[in-house]
């Protein structure tokens, strides 16, 4: 049988890992949210460089353009509703 001071501590270790978890799980959850957003606007920055907006001759414009532009803004925008939750 444990002791009165044993089961007592054994209850407030539990209570504090309870306590705890919650704020150490929204850091976690924060830092890689960053992470991500981090990622997310270096690649912005990489495709802004690689593919310039185009003024008026767009027949020379890459033909992957709007489509690699278009998948970061889709990823950006998933981030975006995640961290709203």
């Amino acid at each position: 049988a444990q002791s009165t001071l044993s089961s007592y501590n054994t209850t407030r270790a539990a209570q504090l890992k309870t306590t705890y978890a919650p704020s150490l799980e929204a850091e976690y959850l924060q830092a890689r949210h960053d992470a991500i957003q981090e990622v997310i606007d270096e690649c912005r920055t990489e495709l802004s460089r690689i593919y310039p907006k185009e003024s008026s001759n767009s027949s020379s414009k890459h033909n992957r353009t709007d489509y690699m532009i278009d998948s970061f803004e889709a990823a950006r925008s998933v981030l975006l509703k995640l961290s709203e939750k």
